[in-house]
């Protein structure tokens, strides 16, 4: 191959005719200083909607669960991350409406090894919760939610704290990944 512009640097021939471009060597040679990236091909988008729903404090909801564009599950008040997995929640959106405006609720994500043992009122852990106000008419709240919750654990959403009001709907927002 002959090229109009010779080539300059480690590559440059000496004649005519240009080396052949060995990438995985170049790769391999930590002298070239080439860094390398994984391609970001390892996660699953994941979302869990809560329907609509009267909640108090310490009261779990249900959810409806995808993976990708897989519906998963209706209705289920527990999701447990799958074998060799991560979750990692990054983002909630919710809704909410009282008769009168109540400050200070909180909604959260609990974490227990089984599904039985998640209630707000146990020992389980949270791993992630966001502050909302109720209002009378109806108020957003919206937030980054971060947790990493590692397979062989459950995960419910939950009110942790506030007084009785309604839950219009939320959104979780996260994505599986090999961990």
């Amino acid at each position: 191959m002959t090229r109009s512009h010779p080539r300059i640097g480690p590559l440059a021939a000496t004649g005519e005719r240009a080396p052949a471009l060995d990438v995985d060597a170049l790769l391999d040679d930590p002298g070239t200083g080439i860094i390398v990236l994984a391609k970001d091909f390892g996660r699953t988008n994941w979302v869990a909607i809560v329907s609509s729903t009267i909640v108090g404090s310490s009261t779990t909801m249900l959810m409806t669960i995808w993976t990708g564009n897989t519906f998963v599950t209706a209705g289920t008040s527990a999701y447990a991350v799958p074998a060799g997995y991560k979750l990692r929640i990054y983002g909630v959106n919710l809704a909410a409406q009282s008769s009168a405006v109540i400050t200070g609720q909180q909604f959260g994500v609990i974490v227990a090894t089984a599904t039985a043992s998640l209630s707000v009122v146990a020992t389980v852990g949270v791993a992630a919760a966001v502050v909302y106000q109720a209002a009378a008419a109806s108020n957003i709240g919206f937030g980054p939610l971060h947790a990493d919750i590692s397979c062989g654990t459950t995960l419910c959403p939950a009110v942790l704290a506030g007084t009785s009001h309604t839950i219009l709907g939320a959104v979780l927002q996260g994505y599986l990944y090999f961990g």
